[in-house]
């Protein structure tokens, strides 16, 4: 026959244990040391992977408490921190209907929620989402599965309470109703299983448990990475756009460039050609200076035609040629 296991409530977790340490001697040890606890569980992840997280499920609240109410245990003269143990609470979420308390199994509504915007639909294969989140509980912006929904906080806070207040009515019959082997101390506790002290868990009610506190703390660091991330897409957006505005600016630019030299060296030519036709004329004009006998009839004249001609060259030439 299997023996049942036993409620939460007589559980704890052994945090930092590291996977290197040999399970069975671990077991061995804590056994010695603590004869009242019964299993030790070795905690693995969603992908089935060992973690750092001891379970040992115990027969004495009494040992129980004082573990929990010290914080600390040793095993094999290394000491571990001790705290409660709380069932996840997303067990308590029904995966077609988002509510809370049972399972999709046991739902009785005919249509299925969409987790993110929480509207109703026939088939979620189907439903086309608008990827807002609006919690169908809190009305938050986040899913309506979320972990660190105040209403989910609250309903586990609830429910953890009234499953201390009605132990004596849970686990007593149970295991003395239903021997599980012929081992007199194991059939001793049976027959003198004390209840849990009511007194010892009546303030319970906050509902931030240490497992809760790591996944809000998880959470807020994803949504940290998720702004970051934004910011990141945003100034490479920025970025890329000023590139393509400098790329276009600098090909703007090139054609000024290419037109303006264009047009100097168009000028050039027509200033090479204006000059040309100037000292055509110039010597044109001291021809018509000279007498029948070959002698020049104004000599400021010829003076003056010569001078204008030559400083008309240099100024030509010293435009094109800006840096002399």
């Amino acid at each position: 026959m299997s023996k049942p296991s036993l409620p939460p409530q007589l559980s704890l977790i052994i945090k930092n244990v590291d996977l290197r340490v040999g399970f069975s001697e671990l077991s061995t040890d804590l056994q010695a040391n603590y004869p009242s606890v019964k299993n030790v569980i070795r905690m693995k992840n969603k992908f089935q992977n060992e973690i750092r997280l001891v379970k040992i499920e115990l027969l004495s609240t009494q040992d129980r408490n004082q573990l929990l109410a010290r914080g600390k245990i040793m095993i094999n003269h290394i000491s571990y921190d001790v705290v409660e143990y709380l069932a996840p609470a997303n067990v308590l979420i029904c995966s077609k209907c988002m509510g809370l308390g049972h399972f999709k199994k046991q739902c009785k509504e005919t249509t299925e929620t969409c987790k993110v915007c929480r509207l109703a639909c026939q088939d979620l294969k189907n439903h086309q989402c608008t990827q807002q989140a609006k919690c169908l509980h809190c009305g938050g912006n986040h899913n309506s599965n979320a972990l660190s929904c105040p209403v989910v906080k609250q309903f586990r806070a609830d429910l953890t309470k009234k499953l201390l207040s009605n132990i004596n009515s849970y686990v007593q019959p149970k295991l003395v109703q239903q021997p599980i082997n012929n081992n007199s101390n194991y059939m001793q506790y049976l027959a003198n299983f004390p209840p849990l002290p009511l007194s010892h868990y009546t303030p319970v009610t906050n509902p931030n448990s240490v497992i809760i506190q790591k996944l809000d703390e998880l959470n807020n660091n994803m949504m940290k990475i998720n702004n970051r991330i934004g910011e990141l897409v945003r100034k490479t957006d920025k970025l890329e756009k000023f590139m393509v505005e400098k790329i276009e600016s600098d090909t703007e630019n090139l054609k000024r460039i290419q037109m303006t030299e264009m047009i100097s060296e168009a000028n050039k030519r027509d200033i090479s050609s204006l000059l040309d036709t100037v000292h055509y004329m110039a010597q044109f004009l001291l021809k018509l200076n000279v007498d029948q006998n070959g002698r020049t009839n104004d000599a400021n004249f010829k003076y003056n035609l010569e001078r204008h001609c030559t400083q008309l060259a240099k100024c030509v030439e010293k435009k094109g040629n800006p840096k002399k």
